[in-house]
């Protein structure tokens, strides 16, 4: 078999061939406006999305992937990519059918991946797709480029891949490429407390490996639900690993997919329909919320939603302001840390930890995140490796525009306190990213 669609060899691989192709630096400015009842429509998971086309991509039977409408930039980019590299998508009205290529054929060429703005796409890649090809470049957007790739690179490095740089950092773009003879490592090593990701790029490549190998992890694991969703959905399908505090175990393992996949919805985003329901007192009713297991730790919200002052009763949301102070642990759902700060703000207040690892994101959030709580009014502090919030405090309207710093997740926390107190928002288009209905969900177009 020969991959047709790979467009790239060694000679195209020269260093001005990179540039970046989205920054988000257009401003929009959000008006006051009223709400009583808002329906969100949760858009489909991308963190389940994301693991379940990659793994298509490698089978080689045809896959039918279903709760795909309205998917965000990010899924989209890793569909673009996968399509240039010759992986078959036929799209229908709500699903997608995959045809992968054949898992155990190696190509010659040299590809490129370009992975816009997801670091969920590009880091599940990079272990995946060097054992296919010759080489991949890897790229990706202003902001995916600006993140450092360090402890990913070195075990990379350490179990036998080239890692080629264009820059003087572990920043994009790369070339990672494959000596296929001399990669028979039986042991390396991951650092894994910025980021479950390359842990569960080892996972989706087990698939790919033909002996044994022990990847021992060293860190405090964050992101825990997100490590033990890969390793679920790899297990389903075949894989034979055994994951540990401190190490995965990965055997040679056949990959057996079903012919049809159903991907649930983000829970993540209704922490912007609880920040929404906080400032303008307003009910708000959320879409399909899924099966615990396939929350990813955002069930924290259903959870506490009493205690920071919610009504959750099945679907619907209703602040009441009557809850109290409260401790929260982020570390298997740090993607909430922005809304849940405003939300405390605005409530009786309480305390954030397990947020260290939220620097290493889009931007520096957890920097970024208090920056933003000043920008509107809001006092918070930081001890401790925690985020200490009072509570029972008032938004004010920002004296200047709001920078979101390439982070969908503050441009989209943003939007939402600025239908309270108007603003002047850089990074028009950002929400595109997770939830493209998110603005018109609002009622901004």
């Amino acid at each position: 078999m020969t991959n047709e669609h790979a467009r790239w060899s060694m000679a195209d691989a020269s260093d001005n061939e990179y540039q970046v192709i989205e920054n988000f630096d257009e401003s929009i400015s959000i008006d006051r406006r009223e709400y009583s009842e808002v329906f969100f429509d949760l858009p489909p998971s991308k963190s389940h999305l994301i693991r379940q086309l990659i793994i298509a991509s490698l089978s080689k039977n045809k896959v039918t992937i279903t709760g795909v409408k309205n998917v965000g930039r990010d899924v989209l980019s890793l569909k673009k990519t996968l399509i240039n590299i010759g992986v078959k998508i036929v799209e229908n009205s709500s699903d997608w059918i995959i045809e992968g290529f054949d898992e155990s054929v190696q190509f010659d060429n040299v590809v490129k991946m370009d992975f816009g703005n997801s670091g969920t796409a590009l880091r599940l890649s990079m272990t995946v797709f060097p054992m296919l090809f010759s080489g991949v470049i890897f790229s990706g957007d202003k902001s995916l480029s600006s993140r450092s790739n360090k402890a990913f690179i070195e075990s990379l490095r350490d179990y036998g891949f080239s890692v080629k740089k264009y820059e003087n950092n572990d920043n994009l773009p790369i070339l990672i490429s494959s000596d296929f003879e001399n990669m028979k490592k039986q042991s390396i090593s991951l650092n894994n407390d910025k980021s479950s990701q390359p842990l569960s790029s080892w996972m989706i490549a087990s698939f790919l490996i033909d002996s044994n190998l022990k990847i021992i992890l060293k860190g405090k694991q964050v992101s825990r639900k997100h490590s033990q969703l890969t390793k679920s959905i790899c297990s389903r399908y075949g894989a034979k690993l055994e994951l540990s505090d401190g190490f995965l175990d990965i055997q040679p393992s056949k990959l057996s997919m079903p012919d049809e996949i159903s991907i649930p919805v983000d829970t993540s985003i209704a922490s912007f329909a609880m920040l929404l329901s906080a400032i303008h007192n307003c009910k708000v009713e959320l879409s399909n919320w899924p099966k615990q297991e396939d929350c990813l730790g955002n069930d924290l919200l259903k959870t506490y939603s009493t205690e920071i002052g919610f009504e959750w009763q099945e679907n619907k949301i209703n602040f009441l302001d009557t809850g109290s102070y409260v401790e929260l642990d982020l570390t298997d759902c740090n993607d909430l840390i922005t809304p849940l700060c405003f939300i405390l703000a605005i409530s009786s207040g309480g305390k954030i930890s397990g947020i260290s690892h939220t620097q290493y994101k889009e931007s520096n959030r957890l920097e970024k995140t208090v920056e933003l709580m000043r920008t509107f009014g809001l006092e918070v502090n930081f001890e401790n490796e925690e985020l200490l919030i009072a509570g029972n405090q008032q938004l004010k309207t920002p004296s200047k525009e709001i920078n979101s710093y390439n982070d969908h997740r503050l441009y989209m926390t943003s939007v939402i306190l600025c239908t309270k107190v108007n603003g002047v928002i850089i990074g028009k288009g950002l929400h595109e990213i997770a939830d493209p209905c998110f603005m018109s969900r609002l009622g901004i177009l």
